[in-house]
């Protein structure tokens, strides 16, 4: 009470007994040991960024496209496209195509100027990234002077971009689509189209192609 043990000794208890009592461990299982700290210490090496672009493996368009038809939205495929170089510098990524065209009987099936890119509008970061890429225009046909056909690939268009001191950077997949208006005099043939995508900036480019 108020701070002071209140104990009334029965008759055969002795005041030694009872300072013996008060004297006693509070916590009998409670054991202190001995003991050392280590610590060991760790370095990484961060290798140096890279401008790259993979462009997705080839594609058979299916089904087939009709002469005088427009046909698609065919896929094309996951392109993925990464800028680690961290120096601020703008830089987009672009594609270009060629016509549809069988070399061994020298016929366009399709020409490059019939072609429109679907441009994924949502590319999709992958981790570690940050930054803004802003997608190209939704629906690009494509266009240029076709010299020589089958080889001649079309102006480029732009499928993503950064800009900015603080440019985006990292790794970003796209998924774009392709739509076709088939020339009503097309023959029935087997035709090929080279699809290159380019990654660049002031300082460098890297090229990937895919084949149709």
């Amino acid at each position: 009470v108020n701070g002071k043990v209140l104990w009334k000794p029965s008759s055969d208890t002795t005041i030694t007994g009872i300072i013996n009592s008060f004297n006693q461990p509070l916590a009998q299982d409670l054991h202190v040991t001995n003991g050392t700290l280590s610590a060991n210490s760790g370095n990484v090496v961060i290798v140096a960024g890279t401008l790259s672009v993979s462009a997705p493996g080839p594609v058979t368009l299916s089904p087939n496209p009709a002469p005088g038809t427009s046909s698609g939205p065919y896929a094309l495929g996951t392109l993925t496209f990464s800028n680690t170089l961290f120096d601020g510098s703008v830089w987009n990524v672009t594609m270009t195509a060629t016509d549809f065209y069988d070399s061994g009987s020298s016929k366009i099936g399709i020409p490059f100027t019939n072609l429109t890119i679907n441009v994924d509008q949502a590319p999709a970061a992958q981790g570690g990234s940050f930054g803004t890429v802003t997608p190209g225009g939704a629906t690009q046909t494509l266009t240029g002077s076709d010299g020589t056909p089958g080889t001649t690939p079309s102006n480029p268009i732009t499928l993503a971009s950064a800009a900015g001191s603080n440019a985006a950077q990292g790794t970003w997949t796209t998924a774009n689509t392709l739509s076709i208006v088939t020339p009503g005099n097309s023959t029935q043939h087997t035709y090929q189209s080279t699809i290159q995508y380019r990654s660049e900036e002031h300082t460098s480019e890297l090229q990937s192609r895919q084949y149709l």
